[in-house]
């Protein structure tokens, strides 16, 4: 499209080629009169995937740009800062890059913003495949999928919407949100998780308001689970986002954000941390801090 965008999607991807084709269509099937550009926002994936979205940004018939940093762990708040400051739009949407979107995805978000400074929280359906690959007929499942009136992420957000912490209705796989000065992730996050809280809290405290769209207008594709390892990159920076969240909101301010440390445990025989199916009887605060004894231990964070 010619011309500045109105909005920019900006959408982190991380090897995630098996699906990429289907969240690429949608994106450039929106139903809408508004202009827009989509940046992909690359963690550093490998060539399956890097391939592919160089195709498509080259055939597409809307504004795609590729925005490529090398792996370093998992980066998701760089990699989107990396969009904010490329992008050129009045409007920033962010997606994951395991989320598929109606067609009226961007119209939906645009809308929501006829009043200024609105954190515009979307919702998603999940559809949890089990097996990576692409059946013929998933693009028609995903269509129904997206529609569903009993969306258990609305009610989740909706629920928070109406209590003393707003901000806890956004996560970052389906929001908008105007430019704003405090419109960066903090890039201190490494791992799932934390550094969209930590994002939403910031700007409802710039005066934004928090608004959540009335119906899903997404679906998150889930792969088959991975087993469970001890010691995984995953996890320990899941636990580190969760200790610096803490750590920045000493208040309590993310008390309920700060829940699923309870699913995770150290087991000294094998001096490893693992995920649990269950919640340990242990409070988060004494999880944590035995999490952050054992990285001052091991040398595995900033507090060694």
């Amino acid at each position: 499209m010619l011309g500045t965008p109105e909005v920019s999607v900006i959408v982190c991807f991380y090897n995630q080629a098996w699906v990429a084709p289907l969240i690429f269509s949608a994106l450039e099937q929106q139903i809408t009169e508004v202009s827009y550009e989509v940046l992909l926002c690359d963690d550093g994936s490998d060539d399956s995937f890097s391939e592919l979205a160089k195709s498509w940004a080259e055939s597409a018939k809307i504004d795609v740009r590729i925005i490529w940093q090398p792996h370093r762990g998992f980066r998701a708040a760089r990699s989107r800062n990396n969009g904010i400051r490329c992008a050129r739009g009045e409007i920033l949407a962010f997606l994951d890059g395991d989320t598929w979107v109606t067609s009226r995805f961007i119209d939906e978000h645009w809308s929501a913003h006829a009043n200024a400074r609105r954190l515009v929280c979307g919702s998603r359906s999940d559809l949890f495949l089990d097996t990576p690959v692409l059946r013929d007929d998933l693009g028609a499942q995903l269509a129904r999928e997206a529609v569903v009136t009993d969306c258990a992420e609305l009610a989740y957000k909706n629920q928070w919407l109406g209590s003393g912490r707003p901000w806890m209705a956004c996560t970052s796989g389906n929001f908008s949100i105007s430019r704003e000065p405090a419109l960066f992730f903090d890039e201190g996050f490494v791992g799932w998780g934390s550094e969209d809280r930590d994002l939403a809290i910031r700007l409802w405290r710039a005066g934004c308001e928090v608004v959540v769209l009335p119906r899903p207008n997404a679906v998150h594709i889930q792969e088959p689970s991975r087993p469970k390892i001890g010691n995984s990159s995953e996890l320990i920076s899941h636990l580190r986002g969760k200790l610096l969240l803490r750590d920045k909101y000493p208040a309590g301010e993310m008390k309920f954000s700060l829940e699923m440390v309870k699913y995770c445990h150290f087991d000294p025989e094998l001096n490893g941390w693992f995920e649990d199916e269950a919640p340990s009887h242990a409070t988060v605060d004494e999880i944590l801090d035995e999490f952050k004894r054992w990285c001052i231990l091991t040398g595995f964070s900033e507090y060694s």
